[in-house]
């Protein structure tokens, strides 16, 4: 079940599942994975994240717009419990179990740990890192949850934000306006900041300064859930060269890219977004057959479902194996092995024992018919 998107102007756009967007979020996750090893050859992993953020962007934008069309409103309430539902379980699981674990085996830095863990669920974790609170827990280990931070952050503010300008019956084209403005305040502000001096670290985890990339996805899911796209076949052909090259720059950027470069606060990660919007849109409208073949491989589809936990629990897996994959015969692609099925095996629990449960759950606050959001 694919994207529906009818040739006849003004027949509502509708999403369904898309086992290719999995793929996409299973690579994104490997990538991130990859890069905290720090394994030579992935050295710009960290671009799976802005891959995240241009799908998240890309996806609640499209849900509240079909449910707007739907209903003539939309339910905030609603909204964010399933936000809750689908975010919440596995991050109160992993909390609970790291900090039992730093209480067991590192009591020494159970201080730290809890202060972490309380900034972590209050998703405050990018500006603590931004302005200077420096690692999260022992050695770092629930430092990359400021992505989890930036996203909620958004999801406060853009879903109110959009309601708002629906119910002005503010036009469309008026609201695509305000998207791109956003994508560039958030570009030149980031450039603007680096060239003053700011520290990468206050750039690469603020809100403001990463912003981009989840507008980037919100203006395609506005141009895809209005029928905004074209359809005729010079723009999908264009749309598949450029998914292609957005393809090869993506790649080459994992192996390539350095995160404190830079060439990334000057444009580089505007344009790692951009590219992943060009694949979106090229999914959305005529996949390549190559395209689908690898990104709805059904193991990569399988890791794109565990790739919340996988995200969630690799980098304090990681840290528990430091003292064996740190022995000096031990290889690089072996340190990436273990890590990985520690990895797996721990999110795969965690998806079919607490994800899965909670996500069955989200019925009881569908997108239902409301008389007011």
């Amino acid at each position: 079940m694919g994207s529906e998107r009818s040739a006849v102007k003004g027949t509502p756009f509708r999403l369904g599942y898309q086992p290719a967007f999995d793929g996409l979020r299973g690579i994104a996750v490997l990538a991130v994975m990859a890069f905290h090893t720090y394994t030579p050859l992935t050295r710009g992993g960290f671009i799976g994240v802005d891959v995240f953020f241009v799908l998240s962007g890309f996806l609640i934008t499209t849900l509240l717009l079909q449910e707007w069309n739907q209903n003539g409103a939309i339910n905030l309430k609603n909204f964010y419990a399933r936000r809750a539902l689908r975010l919440l379980p596995a991050l109160f699981t992993l909390s609970l179990v790291w900090l039992l674990y730093i209480s067991l085996f590192r009591p020494e830095h159970f201080k730290e740990t809890s202060k972490a863990i309380l900034i972590v669920l209050f998703y405050c974790a990018n500006w603590a890192k931004a302005f200077g609170h420096g690692e999260l827990g022992w050695r770092d280990s629930l430092g990359h949850t400021w992505s989890l931070s930036v996203e909620e952050q958004f999801y406060l503010l853009w879903p109110a934000l959009l309601v708002a300008m629906l119910r002005l019956r503010l036009e469309r084209r008026w609201i695509l306006s305000l998207l791109v403005t956003g994508i560039a305040a958030s570009a030149v502000a980031r450039a603007a900041l680096w060239a003053s001096g700011s520290s990468v670290v206050r750039l690469f985890n603020g809100l403001d300064t990463r912003a981009d990339a989840l507008l980037i996805g919100c203006t395609v899911g506005l141009l895809a859930t209005y029928n905004l796209l074209p359809q005729a076949r010079w723009f999908l052909l264009t749309i598949k060269g450029l998914a292609i090259g957005s393809a090869l720059l993506l790649a080459y950027l994992v192996f390539r890219a350095n995160w404190s470069a830079g060439y990334m606060y000057l444009s580089g990660f505007t344009v790692v977004a951009g590219a992943a919007a060009i694949i979106l849109i090229e999914l959305l409208g005529s996949p390549s057959k190559l395209g689908l073949l690898i990104l709805e491989a059904p193991l990569l589809v399988w890791v794109g479902r565990l790739s919340y936990g996988l995200y969630l629990w690799h980098l304090p897996l990681y840290r528990i194996t430091v003292p064996v994959v740190t022995h000096p015969e031990w290889t690089w692609y072996e340190r990436l092995g273990l890590r990985f099925a520690v990895t797996f095996a721990v999110a795969s629990l965690s998806f079919y024992l607490i994800e899965q449960p909670c996500l069955r759950m989200k019925h009881r606050f569908s997108a239902a018919p409301a008389k007011s959001a």
